[in-house]
């Protein structure tokens, strides 16, 4: 009796352990009637999305944040799947894109301009680590480019606001290989594998013994809708200590953007991100269980049942 209380509350940790890995956020088909949400800036929900910037204002910053401090520690693994569309742009250039982001303090963030609404130039953020959805052919990106040579459809990784990304890092990429959508002419912002063509696309971000991945679904590169099969991968394994940047404190997921002199309307239709526990918690928790099977058929044997 004691040896089956011993396993029943041994494998009740285990599961206990497993679920506390995070407080699941889900926020799928939709945003319609959400709750647990705070907002920064010009962002607001709208029906059944969630609006950060809007093409009908310029110099906008925008926020949103899941208000429950996400619970699992930063060296464990997640999965945030989410879906967005990057509409209107004003006079024909997109600007500026969008971030996803974990950081330990929320409030801090959502300034205008090229940082993406991470926080002004030069100016000291929260810790943070966010992968950015870059849509303004603008150098800030790459300080280091040679003349002319924009990127206006970007995706990267970059930690504590620095929208600026080394040259030849591994941790950025444009989605389908367009690496220029309106390289602030005309514009070409509505082709097929543009962030900012008005397409609702379908984003994974995982992140697995400390490697980060990006995957993305432009429903025009795939023959008009989006299927587990039809992501492409933008970023792979980039190497990357959630723990050693955010620490072990509490740690909130969100979403942020700006415009600045040119701007557009970005909008995230659906979100959700959870925990994916390591093989081993896994392991232990189906050995807990088959234990206690086995304990529970000797019980009944022994009854005579």
């Amino acid at each position: 009796m004691k040896y089956f209380a011993f396993m029943s509350a041994s494998v009740l940790a285990l599961s206990m352990g497993t679920a506390a890995m995070a407080d699941p956020i889900n926020y799928t088909p939709n945003f319609s009637g959400a709750t647990g949400l705070s907002y920064g800036g010009a962002g607001a929900l709208t029906g059944s999305s969630v609006t950060l910037t809007n093409v009908a204002n310029l110099n906008q910053g925008a926020a949103v944040w899941a208000t429950n401090a996400l619970s699992f520690d930063p060296t464990l693994n997640f999965q945030s799947d989410f879906s967005f569309n990057i509409g209107a742009q004003s006079t024909g250039l997109a600007g500026n894109g969008f971030t996803f982001v974990l950081t330990t303090n929320p409030t801090a963030l959502g300034s205008v301009h090229q940082n993406l609404g991470l926080g002004p130039l030069n100016e000291t953020t929260p810790p943070s680590v966010e992968v950015q959805f870059s849509t303004f052919a603008n150098q800030h990106n790459n300080p280091t480019f040679a003349p002319g040579q924009y990127y206006s459809n970007l995706i990267a990784v970059s930690t504590d606001g620095n929208v600026v990304i080394p040259q030849n890092s591994n941790s950025y990429a444009s989605p389908y290989g367009v690496e220029q959508c309106d390289n602030q002419t005309a514009t070409k912002s509505t082709r097929a594998g543009c962030l900012a063509n008005g397409d609702i696309w379908k984003a994974a971000i995982s992140y697995q013994n400390g490697l980060l991945s990006v995957a993305v679904c432009d429903p025009k590169e795939a023959g008009g809708t989006c299927t587990a099969s039809s992501y492409i991968t933008v970023l792979t394994g980039y190497a990357i200590s959630l723990a050693s940047i955010l620490g072990d404190g509490p740690i909130y997921a969100g979403f942020t953007a700006s415009n600045g002199a040119v701007s557009e309307t970005v909008q995230i239709d659906s979100w959700n991100l959870s925990p994916v526990p390591e093989p081993a918690s896994l392991a232990a928790l189906g050995a807990g269980i088959a234990a206690l099977g086995l304990v529970s058929r000797r019980r009944r044997a022994n009854a005579g049942v």
